[in-house]
């Protein structure tokens, strides 16, 4: 089988163009700092893949099925009008300056955007826009591997869906159970108690889901909306799937006791929830196509028969069996000069970022890195954290004796709970002291320091929920601290069923560089982005927390928490 002169020249064209998008990803993919940094993009999703406790496992095989979805279409991008497209020109532009962008912010993940946009865009370019069409789903389902790891970012809304309904199903099936935050309880002695974690809340099939969904999707359904439609039905399928497999376990758990149902049918359980999962979405995609048009269900089921006639230029050459080399591709002068253009604007981008891409680290502390002893007429007292699993416990240092030690267990004591350093980047340092004062008003103040990584950071609306606190009100409260412009913070309203003194307690927080200060977590990450964009430097950003430990004790509400921020600004910003 041999392949004709032209159509080896489009390969080899394609090859050389392959070779520099790849080895740019490769070596300059990530705007890395730090020590171990490792510039490949490639590199950072394998070690996402195989860091996420098997998550993400089966990602390696979605190129392979993004390669096949090509090669299953190879007749229809042969016999496609191909023609110079200046639109896929564009395309290639933006993707290449996002990526530009993305290195200097240090957002790979938008890189990984970039990636899959270069590689569609450059067929798109030479080869126009049927051809673009036809790999617009291996290109999308190329993004969908290389990205599901963001999915991670959706586990805490899964996880508060997951238990929300679980809780509400098993007490309507008369099995009395509450639910706080993600974890649920039985209402009866010795019953059940759990929180739905990650993997519970439908973090690794809603994974599996849509990495099946996409391509069963393509290949069923008739039209473009019902693929979609169907694609992103898998999310809801997940969670329900999930659900069902929480309250199975509820169901075990009250019937034959909490260790058989945690030890032996929750790993079992994890198979039917495939099944489940995979059951909805092929009946889904039967009830989608029986409702298709009658007229696209004519074109489909004639689809098989006698396909359209190859146009003259892409007709076998004479003496050839029609598929031995497939049918011969004319090279014009405009595919050439396109991609000589290809290839001079990967070049230029190799230069661009060599000289440019380069990111200072601003490693200058943004807060004083100890929180003051006093705040007025305030006292603080360090919190300790217990680092056996088995134990755990916080303790305040005035309640220990000389010795830094675990009173209950004998284990050593951390500022960090060891659940945040097993989730926080290790050069993250954090901050926690409460503060009380003669008439027993207490607030705590909990001061979080990012590193080089920028994941050191998060809202705190998702750690409040997650611990069963609600948000009954949420705004932003000014702060007047003397001459200078009144800080802005935000402040919620939480409370807890069951919290020791009932009531509302009131938590503000504020993220802050060297240089700026804002009460929005996009606005901060706007920030970053900007400061390494334009200005090619990373600073470290710090997130100040400070809540009323005792509500309706803390001074008087909201302006009781006013002056203590007041009190405490000027101690942790010097020259502030």
């Amino acid at each position: 089988m041999m392949l004709t002169r032209a159509n080896w020249l489009h390969v080899t064209l394609g090859l050389v163009v392959a070779a520099l998008v790849g080895g740019l990803f490769h070596v300059m993919g990530v705007a890395s700092v730090g020590a171990g940094a490792n510039h490949s993009l490639f590199r950072m999703v394998g070690g996402q893949w195989s860091a996420a406790g098997g998550d993400y496992a089966h990602a390696w095989m979605m190129p392979l099925i993004s390669v096949w979805a090509i090669w299953w279409k190879r007749r229809e991008l042969c016999a496609a009008e191909k023609r110079v497209s200046w639109a896929g020109l564009g395309v290639l532009v933006a993707a290449l300056v996002l990526h530009w962008m993305a290195y200097r912010a240090q957002q790979p993940r938008i890189s990984l955007v970039a990636f899959s946009g270069v590689l569609w865009a450059v067929p798109f370019f030479v080869y126009g826009w049927r051809v673009a069409k036809l790999l617009a789903f291996p290109a999308g389902y190329l993004l969908l591997c290389f990205s599901s790891y963001a999915l991670v970012y959706l586990t805490f809304n899964l996880r508060l869906m997951t238990s929300t309904c679980a809780a509400f199903i098993l007490n309507g099936l008369m099995i009395q159970s509450t639910r706080i935050g993600t974890a649920i309880y039985s209402a009866a002695g010795g019953g059940f108690n759990f929180d739905v974690a990650d993997a519970c809340s439908g973090l690794r099939s809603l994974v599996v889901m849509t990495a099946l969904a996409a391509p069963y999707a393509y290949l069923t359904q008739p039209t473009v909306g019902r693929k979609w439609l169907l694609f992103v039905l898998s999310v809801p399928m997940a969670v329900v799937a999930n659900v069902v497999r929480i309250v199975t376990i509820a169901l075990v758990a009250e019937g034959m006791g909490p260790e058989m149902a945690m030890r032996l049918y929750h790993d079992f359980s994890g198979y039917m929830l495939f099944v489940t999962a995979i059951v909805l979405m092929t009946g889904t995609g039967r009830l989608l196509q029986r409702h298709a048009p009658t007229e696209v269900e004519t074109v489909v089921a004639g689809a098989g028969t006698a396909g359209p006639a190859a146009p003259p230029d892409l007709a076998p050459e004479a003496g050839s069996d029609g598929g031995s080399g497939g049918p011969a591709l004319p090279i014009t002068g405009t595919m050439r000069k396109a991609y000589l253009t290809v290839i001079v604007l990967l070049a230029a981008v190799w230069g661009t970022l060599a000289l440019t891409g380069r990111v200072r680290i601003d490693d200058a502390a943004p807060l004083a890195e100890a929180l003051p002893a006093r705040v007025g007429a305030y006292r603080g007292v360090e919190f300790l954290f217990c680092q056996s699993d088995q134990c755990g416990r916080g303790f305040r240092r005035d309640d220990l004796a000389e010795a830094v030690v675990c009173p209950a267990c004998g284990c050593g004591l951390d500022t960090m709970a060891l659940a945040e350093k097993r989730v926080l980047p290790a050069d993250t340092s954090v901050l926690r002291k409460q503060y009380t004062n003669d008439r027993g008003e207490a607030f705590t103040v909990a001061v979080v320091i990012s590193g080089v990584s920028r994941q050191s950071i998060h809202p705190p609306q998702v750690c409040l929920v997650a611990q069963g606190f609600s948000i009954t009100a949420e705004t932003v409260m000014p702060v007047a601290l003397g001459r200078r412009e009144a800080l802005a913070v935000k402040r919620l309203n939480i409370s807890r069923a069951g919290a020791a003194g009932g009531g509302e307690a009131q938590y503000a927080y504020w993220f802050v560089s060297r240089q700026r200060e804002t009460p929005y977590h996009l606005q901060r990450l706007l920030w970053t982005g900007w400061d390494g964009v334009v200005h090619g430097v990373h600073r470290r950003w710090a997130y100040v927390s400070v809540s009323a430990d005792r509500p309706g004790r803390s001074g008087e509400g909201a302006e009781g928490l006013k002056r203590f921020i007041a009190e405490l600004y000027p101690l942790i910003k010097p020259g502030a």
